[in-house]
């Protein structure tokens, strides 16, 4: 069978799903071209694993080009990518879903073209299923956590590596990001932290890695963007992880069984995701941003957009803020250097992954091939 694959150009989640699940298709014998843009792209360009074309759904020209192309394959499958699925109406299509826990009535209004599509893939983190019956999705199929370890095992190390995952995304020019400078500059001032460790090991995307290599001269940090393997093999060898608190790599690290540490969210669906695994009963007091920043409030019933403006506004006068800073390098010692801490959060991550599942790419290569 030939698949088309395409993910949304927001950080590594969308498309390290669809990484994940090419290297099954292509294993079982389908043929697979990925197309894409911005940091999408990048990635699967990087890993090897198939041909790529570039493709940018905002532009017209690219649209009419990947009609045409679409009509070349059996099969398509995007993750997180609503805009790519109208452009390829009338295919055969495949959604991966792995936020349909945050979604409100809004985003199915305005991308109708989901309800329809003819495997919509749930990825069951949260609450997923209880908000299912809120949608008339026609053919969902819920599945296990969408992440591929490589079999990798945890080794033991006097490293710790900061990730920063879903900071760069097309949308925002790179000259509007702050959050991994800003973050990175209050990290690396605070000593205390970094004092049992020989090495700190920054992961984030290419750009950003390049900016934070001029802006910090030290033997003792690294600044690198990453392959899949090479990225899983550094959390491998780490003594702890520090992330931004995205889902794909918070379902990687629970898999290897990796202490992991919360960075406050830098958008609203890792907002959420803090969230969530609070209500998921986790041990001890997330780094969220309504514990650290004055006066934060999202009501239940804001819009996407709208807690997206919030986040974004209120993070720009944290950062502003040293003393809010130091505050939450002071609770990041705490949880770092706590031994019961560390017990308490790997006893959370066995509990949340096993209630999850690990079987997200076996069944949905499983029914694209069943189905098609």
């Amino acid at each position: 069978m030939k698949i088309l694959l395409n993910a949304v150009p927001f950080g590594y989640g969308p498309v390290s799903k669809i990484f994940s699940i090419a290297l099954k298709l292509i294993e079982e014998g389908n043929k697979c071209v990925f197309c894409g843009c911005g940091i999408a792209y990048e990635y699967i360009k990087r890993e090897e694993i198939c041909e790529v074309v570039y493709i940018d759904v905002r532009e017209e020209e690219d649209r009419n080009h990947l009609k045409n192309l679409a009509d070349n394959f059996d099969y398509i499958l995007t993750s997180m990518n609503p805009d790519f699925v109208k452009v390829v109406q009338g295919k055969k299509i495949g959604y991966v879903d792995s936020l349909f826990w945050m979604w409100d009535d809004s985003y199915f209004d305005v991308n109708k073209e989901l309800i329809d599509v003819d495997n919509y893939f749930i990825q069951n983190t949260f609450n997923a299923k209880e908000r299912l019956s809120k949608f008339n999705i026609k053919n969902p199929y819920f599945v296990g956590s969408i992440v591929n370890t490589l079999d990798l095992k945890k080794q033991f190390s006097s490293k710790v590596v900061i990730h920063y995952g879903g900071v760069e995304n097309i949308y925002t020019p790179i000259e509007n990001i702050t959050y991994p400078f800003k973050m990175t500059e209050f990290l690396y001032s605070y000593k205390p932290l970094w004092e049992d460790y020989e090495l700190v090991d920054v992961i984030c995307s290419e750009r950003i890695s390049n900016k934070l290599s001029e802006n910090i001269k030290n033997e003792a940090w690294k600044f690198h963007s990453k392959s899949h393997k090479e990225f899983l093999k550094s959390i491998c060898e780490c003594d702890i992880l520090i992330t931004t608190p995205g889902l794909t790599t918070l379902l990687e690290a629970y898999t290897l069984g990796i202490p992991t540490i919360f960075l406050p969210p830098q958008n609203y669906s890792q907002y959420l995701i803090l969230k969530g695994l609070e209500n998921s009963g986790y041990p001890f007091e997330l780094l969220n941003l309504p514990y650290i920043i004055e006066d934060f409030y999202i009501a239940n019933n804001i819009t996407e957009e709208d807690a997206v403006n919030y986040i974004s506004k209120k993070l720009k006068e944290f950062f502003q803020n040293k003393q809010s800073i130091y505050m939450l390098c002071d609770k990041l010692f705490i949880q770092i250097k706590r031994k019961e801490n560390r017990e308490l959060i790997l006893e959370f991550e066995k509990k949340f992954i096993n209630m999850i599942g690990t079987d997200g790419i076996e069944n949905i290569c499983n029914i694209i091939n069943e189905n098609n």
